[in-house]
C-alpha cells in the first residue's frame, strides 16, 4: 500500500527537521567546546566558523545571526526537559513532580560548562521572553500545576499562569545568578531549598 505524498512530504519534513537541529546543536557545542575562553559578546562569526570548521555559508544555512546562535542554546534545554526529564514526572502527587522538575532544571543547567553558556545567554539575550508558552520550559510547569489543581494538591484558587511565569523568571534569574558568580555556589542545593519552600505557598492551609 502505496503513502499519500502528505505522509510522505510530513515525515520527511520530520526528519529534515530533526537533522538540522541535530547539526545546529553539534555546531554549537563544537564552538563552545573549541573556544573555552572566548567573549562571546565581542567574537564574529568569522571567528566562530573557523572553530566549527565551518564555511560562513554554512553557519548562515542554519543560524539566521550570532542571536539565533544564541537561542539554539535553549534549545538544547528544551530538548532535555522535554525528551529526558518530562517523561519520569509520573508521580501521583504533582507537588513531587513539581519538586523533581526543578531540580532536573538545575541539574542540567549545572553541568560541565553551565555557567559559562547561561553567562553568555544571559549577555547575549537579554530579551528572551519568559512567557513563550510554546516552551517546554514553560509548558511542562503549567501543565503540572494544571494537574495539581484538578487533583486539589493545590490551592483552587490560585492562578496556575501567574505561577507559572513566576516560577520560570526565579528559576532563570536563579541559574543566572549562578553562573554569575562562576558556579561557586551548589545549584541543585540552592534550588532544591527554594522549590521545598516555594511549594509549601501552593498548598492548602
Amino acid at each position: 500500500n502505496a503513502k499519500s505524498p502528505l505522509t510522505q512530504n510530513s515525515k520527511g519534513a520530520s526528519v529534515m527537521t530533526k537533522k538540522t537541529t541535530a547539526k545546529r546543536n553539534e555546531i554549537v557545542l563544537t564552538i563552545f567546546d573549541k573556544l573555552p575562553d572566548a567573549d562571546f559578546a565581542q567574537i564574529t562569526i568569522k571567528d566562530m566558523c573557523s572553530a566549527a570548521n565551518i564555511s560562513v555559508g554554512t553557519f548562515y544555512h542554519y543560524f539566521k545571526d550570532k542571536s539565533s546562535f544564541f537561542l539554539q542554546i535553549y534549545s538544547l534545554l528544551d530538548e532535555y526537559l522535554k525528551e529526558e526529564l518530562a517523561p519520569i514526572l509520573t508521580d501521583e502527587n504533582e507537588i513531587n513532580n513539581l519538586v523533581q522538575f526543578c531540580i532536573g532544571y538545575a541539574r542540567y543547567t549545572s553541568n560541565d560548562f553551565g555557567a559559562r553558556i547561561l553567562k553568555v545567554a544571559f549577555e547575549s539575550l537579554p530579551s528572551l521572553s519568559t512567557e513563550n508558552r510554546e516552551r517546554p520550559f514553560y509548558s511542562i510547569l503549567l501543565e503540572i500545576l494544571r494537574k495539581a489543581q484538578e487533583k486539589k494538591q493545590i490551592s483552587q484558587t490560585l492562578d496556575i499562569n501567574e505561577i507559572t511565569k513566576t516560577l520560570v523568571i526565579i528559576l532563570r534569574g536563579h541559574s543566572f545568578d549562578w553562573a554569575w558568580h562562576e558556579g561557586n555556589y551548589d545549584l541543585v542545593e540552592s534550588i532544591e531549598c527554594f522549590i521545598t519552600l516555594f511549594v509549601k505557598s501552593l498548598c492548602f492551609s
